[in-house]
């Protein structure tokens, strides 16, 4: 069912951003993987400035998506300051043809993706849509995992990334961070099952 949701929301975006110009969607789409890597990897990081009594599934949903809309307006905004020029440069018609609406698919996909992520730890989503037979959210783990893995491979910054990787989201996913303080964080890889 997810995976069904970030298509259409891919597709909406592939036909809604298709006149926006190549270039430009191809800096919205870095700017989102940026912005959702940060986002998914502070956190164990951003929760330990706030007391354990407030360390909740609320914290969770708002930590993850503040640092990530965070970063991406002040990407955003440094793209349009110092790269507004390219904007304007012509590519081929060919590729404004068929590579604009593929960008646009995977902006509206990766994002999609992040946002259904991170609602999954809400207590009324946690609780109230996990047990049910459509909703699978190992789909949602799978996209984010996969768009951290990208940044991780492209900016080289440390061999055991794609672990750590899955280690973090894991944790988010199965609710960790917002345990009681005698449930650490995973220190072992678990792989991410296919069905829940």
């Amino acid at each position: 069912m997810l995976f069904t949701i970030t298509l259409i929301i891919g597709g909406l975006c592939a036909w809604r951003l298709s006149n926006q110009g190549f270039i430009a969607l191809w800096a919205h789409f870095f700017n989102s993987l940026v912005s959702i890597y940060l986002g998914i990897m502070s956190y164990p990081t951003v929760r330990n400035f706030f007391p354990e009594s407030v360390q909740t599934p609320w914290l969770q949903f708002i930590g993850t998506l503040g640092v990530a809309a965070l970063v991406f307006i002040i990407t955003h905004q440094l793209v349009n300051l110092y790269l507004a020029g390219a904007f304007r440069l012509e590519t081929p018609a060919i590729v404004e043809k068929f590579g604009t609406p593929i960008l646009g698919f995977l902006v509206g996909y990766t994002l999609s993706g992040f946002v259904l992520f991170t609602t999954g730890s809400l207590p009324i989503v946690r609780y109230g849509l996990a047990d049910t037979s459509t909703v699978n959210f190992s789909e949602s783990r799978q996209n984010v995992l996969f768009t951290c893995n990208l940044v991780s491979h492209l900016s080289r910054q440390h061999i055991d990334g794609p672990e750590n990787n899955l280690r973090i989201i894991n944790a988010l996913s199965e609710g960790v961070y917002f345990l009681p303080t005698n449930k650490k964080a995973p220190s072992t890889v678990n792989t991410i099952p296919t069905n829940q």
